[in-house]
């Protein structure tokens, strides 16, 4: 296949392919409000301070313990692996609505690779346990990725993305890298690739609705518990010192059902 060869197909819903679909869905539907993800982001790079600091690569004045350094390195982690089940779960449902379950995903966590399989993902990879690259090569049959997203932010998966995506293939960043990646520009080129970033839901809140309401996305799976008004600030003071023991909460306003 030539770079000139489009692979993107329009047979899908509504002109797009079912794994753009899936793509934009990670970055239109977010699982966590916007104070939810501050808080989170806030842990995960105190975790990640923390980790730097036993590790001896920051010099620093603190005069937390070591066993605080690892709890507080602990808490990031949780926080980080709360995060990224909370999102996966309704991506890999609206995903399969889309009638898409072949899409490949790729981790270093088997813990996350196997959970993602139990939602219906039929190909799940280890990067740390075998080459990711040569994996795409053999399921697209030499294809490689029509579309590619990286949510990880690290930069060496960042630039993996290149070698995973095909000719005339997009791949869309949401993760936040701490530094700049270096490129390969003459890859861009040659594969005629586009690159997207993409952050925000602008506009996508009524579809979402539309997946909830029609039971299209099964909202019960990230449904941690419903409480009472009177319970809730017992339930967001134990969300903020466990928040790896919730998905989400809802609120019940009224003692109508």
């Amino acid at each position: 296949m030539d770079s000139k060869t489009r692979v993107r197909s329009n047979d899908g819903i509504d002109g797009k392919d079912s794994v753009g679909l899936y793509l934009e869905s990670i970055a239109k539907t977010p699982l966590l409000t916007a104070a939810e993800e501050v808080e989170l982001a806030r842990l995960i790079e105190v975790g990640q301070y923390a980790q730097a600091v036993l590790r001896g690569e920051v010099k620093t004045k603190t005069k937390a313990t070591e066993e605080e350094l690892l709890g507080i390195a602990e808490e990031g982690e949780r926080a980080m692996q709360h995060f990224v089940r909370a999102n996966l779960r309704l991506v890999v449902s609206v995903a399969r609505k889309y009638g898409r379950s072949q899409m490949p995903l790729l981790d270093l966590v088997q813990e996350r690779l196997d959970f993602a399989k139990s939602l219906g993902i039929e190909y799940v990879i280890n990067s740390g346990k075998e080459d990711p690259v040569e994996r795409i090569k053999e399921i697209t049959g030499g294809e490689m990725a029509h579309q590619v997203m990286e949510c990880s932010g690290a930069n060496p998966a960042i630039r993996q993305t290149f070698d995973l995506v095909s000719n005339a293939g997009r791949i869309t960043l949401t993760g936040w890298p701490k530094k700049e990646t270096s490129l390969p520009t003459d890859v861009i080129t040659k594969k005629e690739i586009d690159i997207r970033g993409a952050r925000t839901s602008a506009g996508e809140f009524e579809e979402a609705l539309d997946l909830i309401n029609s039971r299209k996305v099964d909202m019960m799976k990230i449904l941690t518990k419903t409480v009472t008004m009177d319970e809730a600030p017992d339930t967001i003071v134990d969300i903020e010192k466990n928040p790896g023991n919730y998905m989400k909460v809802v609120v019940r306003v009224s003692n109508d059902d």
